[in-house]
């Protein structure tokens, strides 16, 4: 019997995509599934839009805002698929995706991930997300994780998780993650079962400037989210590797290069650093290096990054900011940059 999948969609003012994102969930050609929106109190036309769909989804309406995990929470509360499936109310599900994640069910694995489709606030496609080249981790990924802290995942809409994963370990704690509840949720999944890849892209990741992950021009306060944000995701694998007499490695969160480059950023920038990690430049650097160079990524993207980290390193701090903003921030590159960045892709293609 194929396993019932429940999918939910949280929204909160998004009336320009809740829509779209509905209708890629009922244009599926997989029957055995459910549809929950959950609602975090939008100020916008958002709830007028998903009540038209009131005949054929189960909406759950927010009486205050509580954020990125609360919705995680409630929808979990109202679904009973065997697969959880989460879509950010901006994106959307390509077509047979259900039916492909289906095809992966096994009660073994505890999560299930996958790529997507970087599309533009119109829909226009972009690229693959995450890159192919940096890949997604997959299999038994328990003493990976115990070790680094993290494993090579993706964001919402490119995850799924098996109902007894969500069943041991929600409800999020909604005061730590009101936004990131799926940073949560991938950083303790590889403990409760294994991990399945999907290499296909099933879904939708639209970059705008209105979403969470964006921070448009903010560098630093991504960076100070990040962190701290990195820091409950890690006490949450402590304590739940805890609960199966499990521990952790001194190394944790130390080798994620993502992590090291938001505390470049805080430490050009002048701004403390939490003692978990690295309070020296150098100490950053270096961790940097062995992160990079213990990657799967291809030999030239290696060498381009290592080439650029050491120019991070070595530069006046106001330039290094400059260096880490460029490559973080695609709107904040110089035109000769982005000429230079895509006369190489044309090159490479």
């Amino acid at each position: 019997m194929k396993p019932k999948i429940s999918v939910v969609i949280p929204c909160f003012n998004y009336e320009k995509y809740i829509a779209i994102a509905i209708d890629s969930v009922l244009a599926q050609n997989y029957s055995n599934y459910e549809l929950i929106v959950v609602d975090d109190l939008s100020t916008d036309n958002s709830r007028a839009i998903i009540e038209q769909y009131s005949d054929r989804l189960n909406i759950i309406f927010h009486d205050v805002n509580k954020g990125h995990g609360a919705a995680f929470n409630s929808g979990f509360s109202a679904c009973n698929g065997d697969i959880v499936t989460l879509l950010d109310a901006d994106d959307f599900l390509l077509p047979n995706a259900l039916n492909i994640i289906a095809s992966n069910y096994n009660d073994t694995f505890s999560m299930y991930h996958y790529f997507s489709n970087l599309v533009d606030d119109k829909g226009v496609y972009i690229d693959i997300f995450p890159k192919k080249s940096k890949g997604l981790d997959s299999g038994d990924l328990k003493n990976s994780l115990l070790t680094n802290g993290y494993i090579n995942t993706t964001v919402t809409s490119g995850l799924s998780f098996s109902r007894a994963f969500l069943f041991s370990v929600l409800p999020i704690d909604e005061s730590l993650f009101r936004q990131g509840g799926d940073g949560f949720l991938v950083s303790i999944a590889p403990l409760y079962g294994q991990v399945c890849t999907i290499n296909d892209q099933l879904s939708a990741y639209r970059q705008h400037n209105t979403n969470h992950s964006s921070f448009s021009n903010q560098l630093i306060k991504r960076a100070l989210w990040v962190v701290q944000h990195t820091n409950y995701c890690l006490d949450a694998i402590i304590y739940h590797a805890s609960k199966m007499s499990l521990s952790t490695k001194m190394s944790l969160g130390k080798n994620n290069f993502s992590l090291l480059e938001q505390l470049m950023i805080l430490h050009v920038s002048k701004l403390s650093i939490d003692d978990r990690f690295f309070s020296k430049k150098y100490q950053i650097f270096f961790n940097g290096i062995i992160s990079l160079n213990k990657s799967s990524l291809p030999f030239f993207k290696k060498l381009s990054l290592n080439i650029w980290w050491f120019f991070v390193y070595i530069s006046p701090d106001n330039f290094s900011v400059k260096l880490l903003s460029w490559k973080l921030m695609s709107s904040t590159r110089p035109l000769f940059l982005t000429k230079a960045i895509n006369f190489f892709k044309v090159v490479k293609q």
